[in-house]
């Protein structure tokens, strides 16, 4: 455990003997308060954490510190000991050192507990930035080896048993793939399935997985580039090609108007034979035919007889009587 980076006049015995705010609520200067080593589970030599801890340091820098931070009080060493808050007490330890006059953070006291209490009491009540499956792997594992199965410790943090069994595989794993998956560059499925595939060749095969992808995307990229410029270079000729002039087009003479036709005189009307009616053979229809062409060029009394004629033998075939024969004007 590191001491406090100055000492408090006189001999503390209670934490709120540092107090320099309400009752209610503490104001204690954080460089008083001391951070137990390889207590949190957080990985500050992630990339995602050092970016977590600059975004910090500017919200503070401007608004102060608005999460409390909580603390137990070391009656043996009479130093207050940080249990949640670590980020933000190391964001205000950092803005000191630049110049930054930071005299005082909110503090809220909490029991000591034993180390599985206060490790298991940090992840459920964990007020800053959420940790990392690969980070809370590094407690799981810790409270492994305080003797809880991992059946307890999926019951304890409400989190299915497969979650925890990746999250401790994950905090086995090598830094450089924790740093590939801070960083996004693969996903915790791909990483878990390399490293059950390969074992301790993993960090190479997603490394060379990593820089095949980045190869592609570059030549993606490139192909891409080339063709716009290729875009670019065709519209640029175009512009310095002068345009044809548009000829207006003549306008073509007007026609001249054609005489309107004078309507024609009606046709005389023409005498025609309609036959309809059922024929039972080939026979029948030869002698009306004949009887009709007789009544056209001789319309006197035989062709009528004729007509007649071959009207009876029609009817004496077909008793239904199913036959016209007729002249129409």
């Amino acid at each position: 455990m590191s001491k406090p980076k100055n000492e408090t006049p006189g001999k503390v015995t209670r934490m709120n003997q540092l107090n320099t705010g309400r009752q209610d609520l503490m104001k204690i200067d954080p460089k008083l308060i001391v951070i137990s080593e390889n207590f949190n589970p957080r990985d500050y030599n992630l990339p995602e954490n050092r970016e977590h801890l600059d975004s910090l340091k500017l919200s503070i820098k401007e608004n102060g510190v608005l999460m409390p931070l909580s603390c137990w009080w070391d009656n043996e060493h009479g130093v207050a000991v940080l249990n949640d808050g670590e980020c933000r007490l190391r964001a205000c330890l950092e803005l000191i050192e630049e110049g930054h006059p930071i005299v005082s953070v909110p503090v809220q006291q909490v029991d000591k507990g034993n180390d599985e209490t206060r490790l298991i009491l940090a992840l459920q009540t964990n007020t800053g930035k959420p940790l990392s499956q690969w980070e809370v792997g590094a407690a799981y594992l810790k409270l492994v080896g305080y003797g809880w199965t991992k059946e307890q410790i999926a019951q304890k943090m409400g989190q299915k048993l497969t979650y925890i069994n990746d999250a401790i595989e994950f905090a086995k794993a090598p830094k450089h793939i924790k740093d590939l998956l801070s960083q996004a560059a693969v996903s915790p499925a791909l990483a878990k399935q390399t490293m059950k595939k390969h074992g301790d060749k993993a960090t190479l095969v997603l490394t060379t997985m990593i820089e095949d992808s980045k190869k592609a995307a570059a030549a993606r990229r490139k192909a891409l580039d080339e063709k716009k410029a290729a875009r670019e270079k065709a519209k640029a000729e175009r512009a310095k090609t002068p345009a044809k002039k548009k000829t207006a087009k003549k306008e073509a003479p007007a026609k001249a108007e054609k005489p309107a036709k004078a309507p024609k005189a009606p046709a005389p009307l023409k005498r025609e034979k309609k036959v309809t009616g059922k024929f039972l053979n080939k026979q029948d229809l030869k002698e009306v035919t004949a009887a009709l062409e007789m009544c056209k060029d001789h319309p006197d009394s035989d062709a009528k007889l004729a007509v007649a004629g071959a009207l009876k033998i029609l009817q004496a075939k077909d008793e239904s009587g199913d036959v016209q024969i007729s002249l129409i004007d």
